[in-house]
């Protein structure tokens, strides 16, 4: 059987979703004076990245990035 990946959205559709986010935070807290957004380590963090900085064009607002990491337990709890 062979190893395939399905691709659900490219490049260019996923700065547009990025972008798209960035707007409606803005639409949603125009009134704000500072937004906070914070990902999870790795990935997430790399997410809010892409929205903090379509943030920094658009938005009056400053826009603080805080990144959050998980300890993995070296124990399972049944």
């Amino acid at each position: 059987m062979e190893n395939q990946k399905n691709l659900i959205l490219d490049n260019n559709q996923v700065r547009q979703k990025i972008k798209r986010i960035a707007y409606e935070i803005v639409e949603n807290n125009f009134t704000e004076k500072e937004v906070i957004l914070a990902g999870i380590w790795l990935q997430g963090y790399k997410v809010a990245e892409l929205i903090k900085n379509e943030l920094d064009k658009i938005a009056e607002f400053s826009t603080v990035l805080l990144k959050i990491e998980l300890e993995q337990s070296l124990y399972l709890h049944t």
